[in-house]
């Protein structure tokens, strides 16, 4: 988990973390974006999913690095995350004998981007979670989030409210 730190102004909190492609002063760690890789092994980009098995399936992951691209996307999905795209997903590479290997950096960008405000004002938006996956361990970990985020007191009453809700929405599915 890299170091990270909230940062407050008058109208906006940051949330700053430390750079997980950079290793000392000027050093930088092999790292490429799930929209470069696919572009150019498979040329698809249909769901992080769906390339994390072609991935899988020619020895470019692990089947475990597969089951948490799996579990991410799906947690993204139970947390409003609306801009999952290519670039927001990255991994570490390297040449092992002449074959690329590739590894799961850890993850960013990944928050309730529903709610994102346009102009700078707050647009009431309505979560509708996906179906299915009753005992889906995403779905889960998506609850408590949301229960997580509720339960702050930096966070805002309204969207405390809107935290709870989504958080209630999640409880058996």
């Amino acid at each position: 988990m890299p170091d990270t730190r909230i940062i407050l102004s008058a109208k906006r909190c940051y949330l700053e973390s430390a750079r997980f492609d950079r290793s000392g002063l000027k050093g930088r760690v092999a790292t490429a974006s799930f929209e470069a890789i696919d572009n150019g092994f498979i040329g698809a980009r249909r769901s992080w999913s769906a390339s994390a098995s072609v991935l899988r399936t020619r020895g470019m992951i692990t089947p475990e690095c597969e089951v948490q691209i799996k579990l991410v996307e799906r947690f993204g999905r139970y947390i409003a995350n609306t801009d999952m795209h290519f670039g927001n997903l990255s991994f570490f590479w390297e040449r092992l004998a002449g074959t690329l290997s590739l590894s799961f950096a850890p993850i960013y960008d990944m928050l309730p981007m529903l709610y994102a405000p346009e102009k700078s004002e707050i647009v009431e938006r309505a979560f509708k979670p996906p179906q299915g996956a009753g005992d889906d361990i995403a779905a889960e970990l998506a609850r408590q989030f949301w229960s997580g985020v509720a339960a702050r007191d930096d966070v805002s009453a309204l969207f405390r409210g809107i935290a709870a809700a989504n958080s209630a929405l999640l409880v058996d599915r």
